[in-house]
């Protein structure tokens, strides 16, 4: 069988696509992981800018949008890679929700919903973007025409079959980290993709038509794969830094010699913020020129400015490539920054390192505010720092998390395009105090990275498939379970809502503490209501205790059957380590052999307490409309039903009885005798509720009778909470949403990361080719084993 690997690293600033073909032939000869020479380009290892344009009926791409003269009727676009939430702001956290659970379906159709008209664009752009750039002509050095994906047809001759295309397409670590929007942010990118030519199934190349496969994976795993195969880790007792930065995004791994992985991102501290920094200070000095009027009318007309934006980049990287160190004392060349289009010649400027220090001195709230568009709560974190200021902040906040969790980096490795700027270098050094290497492949080593994790996969299928037949196991696991929490918790909140609501407030009504019958029953009414109920049993011990015993039955249920196909492809995870939130990527435990575990993890509390609260705000949501609808048939009987006792009780004690009634109803006992027992019923029945009644009244009233029919009802609202909660509906519902709590899903992705680095670990240790052990040291790592 053999397969082409494709690592899709569609970056907010620049784009590259690496390649490997995979056989399963033990026999053939590994294929090493390459980068495809990008259009324009016509090398290895270059990028090209994420932007095109669209000029009549042509679409252009690469370097050479820089070049291109556009008019009025002319498209560009260019840094499109946002992050699909930050297109939702108006979007409550229900509506997230909502949309999440929309997009996660497996269909690859786009759903049929209302969104903005921004994040539509994005959809169109990607997928322009993506389908010309697969399938772009254009004319290489020689003259020739040219694509991309020609560089694969030797794989095609010769009798050799390929049997399928893998397209493995990254996104930014800091999406896969947060359990809400980031989630969310996958899920639509990955349906985004889903419409590009890479995830319709099948592809074409050269009029035939080959299966495909869509794969999603976070930078960070990439990262991962790519530093363990490209570097290994020698000494156990250093940790490997990986920094990604970007043009939209900082991305950082951290792995320990174990296996174990620390990963995190930033979203909004990539270099495309001083790229606009150089475009406002373009702008300044053609002010001073006079000629701005030239430049205001180019961008008044086109997309001009996004189009400058990306010539200011070029003129930032011919900088940055000349420059040894911006402190260095050396010649200061110039590089020229120009409008692109025949008016160029009238709108330039000169751009050096002097330039380029003054620039980084600035603070970046205002370009993040004005023209990255980010919240509040990132302008206060970013106060007035420089970029290189913010970056130094946030390497800090990650070097404290790591020397917290024992990680002693020894080597720091700079990856991403935008590694080659200075600033990045000394942020590294301040923070980390060691001086950072370059990687040689640092624009191509997250496409690589998102090949390996493409073939890394397949070593996982076997597993992916038994996990797809659990996973349709999954709902009735705990659905059979549903039925006993229905039984603990309907005798529970039947006690409650009887006994310690209703009974507690008739008796307080009883002894004078409450003026009205009418009052009692709005006290019941409160505390019975949704909002009520939940504040109330939020924080009620024995409720508390009944979710935890029913959730520890259910954890322990999945977590042993997880822990089981774990062990079959040779993963050993503790169970009490199988399901919580925020799970680092597993390790590599060597002193187990092939076995992995998860023991080194420190999960820092008691994840079963702090799902409590979670998994009782679902039973809630899920069960209360139904249950609220018998509470409140129950109150709303409430009243006719004390009214009725307390007149039976009263009228029937001779003489102070009625007596009572007739001073409560206002009335001389003549009226009395002349209307007769009924009419007098009638006139006071309705009051009975609002009166105020003098304590001795209500000294008449025995407890036992005004309480008397609350055990019949106990036994009502025990049936119909029990019903509420054992119903299809209910069991459904309360299913998928505690599954998705549980994150059993990211569970699932760490056992699967687990499978494949144990394979290719293997791998790492052969292409190391140590020499044989001697005799002690065999005898010493056994000892060191046992």
């Amino acid at each position: 069988m053999r397969k082409i690997y494709i690592g899709y690293d569609l970056g907010d600033g620049e784009t590259i696509v690496s390649y490997n073909v995979w056989t399963d032939d033990p026999k053939a000869p590994e294929e090493t992981v390459k980068s495809f020479i990008m259009p324009t380009m016509n090398k290895n290892d270059i990028p090209i800018p994420t932007a095109f344009c669209k000029i009549g009926d042509n679409i252009f791409l690469g370097n050479k949008i820089v070049r291109k003269k556009m008019d009025a009727n002319s498209y560009f676009v260019g840094n499109f890679k946002k992050r699909p939430t930050d297109l939702l702001k108006n979007y409550t956290e229900q509506d997230l929700a909502d949309l999440y659970r929309i997009f996660k379906e497996e269909t690859s159709d786009w759903p049929g919903v209302e969104l903005p008209e921004s994040l539509l664009k994005l959809r169109d752009d990607i997928v322009t973007f993506t389908d010309t750039l697969f399938y772009y002509k254009t004319i290489d050095k020689d003259g020739n025409e040219y694509c991309f994906m020609d560089e694969l047809e030797p794989y095609f001759k010769a009798g050799d079959k390929i049997d399928s295309f893998t397209f493995c397409v990254g996104h930014p670590t800091k999406w896969g980290l947060e359990q809400e929007k980031g989630a969310l942010d996958v899920a639509i990118y990955k349906k985004i993709m889903q419409q590009t030519c890479l995830g319709k199934g099948s592809f074409e190349y050269k009029g035939n038509v080959y299966p495909s496969e869509l794969i999603m994976d976070a930078e960070s795993r990439a990262a991962f794969l790519y530093t363990r195969k490209t570097y290994g880790i020698n000494n156990k007792d250093n940790t490997f830094l990986l920094l990604d930065v970007g043009s939209s995004t900082v991305d950082l791994t951290a792995l320990k010699q174990n296996g174990d992985a620390h990963n995190d991102g930033n979203t909004y501290l990539g270099a495309r913020i001083i790229d606009y920094q150089i475009l406002n200070f373009f702008k300044e000095c053609i002010k001073k020129k006079n000629v701005y009027e030239y430049y205001d009318d180019y961008v008044r007309n086109n997309n001009g400015e996004k189009q400058m934006l990306l010539a200011c980049r070029y003129a930032k990287e011919a900088v940055f490539t000349k420059s040894k160190d911006i402190d260095a004392d050396e010649p200061n060349p110039t590089v020229e920054i120009k409008m692109p289009g025949s008016d160029g010649g009238k709108v330039r400027e000169n751009f050096t390192y002097e330039d380029l220090k003054n620039i980084e001195k600035q603070p970046i709230k205002d370009v993040l505010q004005s023209e990255l568009e980010q919240s509040e709560e990132v302008l206060n974190l970013v106060d007035n720092n420089t970029w290189e200021e913010e970056l130094v902040r946030y390497l800090s906040e990650q070097n404290n998390i790591l020397k917290s969790k024992d990680y002693n980096v020894g080597t720091l490795i700079l990856t991403g395009s935008a590694s080659v700027m200075p600033s990045v270098n000394r942020a590294c050094e301040r923070v980390f105090g060691i001086k950072p290497t370059k990687d040689p492949s640092r624009a191509c080593s997250i496409a690589n990275g998102l090949v390996y994790a493409g073939i890394s996969n397949e070593r996982s299928r076997e597993f992916k498939e038994n996990i797809e037949i659990f996973s349709r196991h999954l709902p009735s696991i705990i659905e059979e379970d549903v039925i006993n929490l229905a039984e603990n918790v309907s005798e529970f909140l039947a006690d409650y809502i009887i006994d310690d609501v209703i009974k507690t407030q008739l008796l307080n009504w009883k002894k004078g503490e409450i003026a009205t019958l009418e009052d009692s029953i709005e006290v019941i009414k409160h505390k019975c209501s949704e909002d009520g109920l939940k504040n109330i049993l939020k924080y009620n011990d024995q409720y508390n205790r009944i979710i935890k015993n029913w959730l520890e039955g259910i954890v322990d249920k999945i977590a042993q059957k997880l822990s089981r196909m774990g062990q079959k492809y040779g993963v050993d995870i503790p169970i009490k380590d199988i399901i919580f939130p925020n799970v680092n990527v597993p390790g590599l435990d060597k002193s187990k052999g092939s076995m992995i575990s998860l023991e080194s993890l420190d999960v820092g509390f008691d994840i079963l307490n702090s799902l409590i609260s979670i998994i009782i705000g679902i039973i809630g949501t899920t069960c209360f409309p139904s249950l609220l609808v018998v509470i409140l048939g129950i109150i709303s009987l409430l009243p006719a039903t004390l009214s009725g006792i307390i007149f039976t009780v009263l009228a029937a004690i001779p003489g102070p009885g009625w007596a009572v009634l007739a001073v409560l109803a206002g009335v001389g006992i003549a009226k009395l005798v002349q209307e007769g027992l009924d009419g007098f019923k009638n006139s006071i029945m309705s009051k009975i509720c609002s009166w105020n009644f003098p304590q001795t009244a209500r000294n008449l009233i025995p407890e036992k009778v005004l309480t008397g029919k609350l055990p019949e009802q106990k036994n009502k609202i025990k049936q119909e909470i029990y019903n509420s909660f054992s119903s299809e509906k209910t069991k459904n519902d309360l299913s998928a949403a505690i599954i998705e709590k549980l994150e059993i899903d990211r569970c699932i992705t760490e056992i699967r990361y687990a499978i494949e680095n144990n394979a290719v670990r293997t791998e790492w240790e052969q292409d190391k080719k140590e020499a044989p052990m001697s005799l002690r040291d065999q005898i010493a790592q056994r000892l060191e084993r046992l």
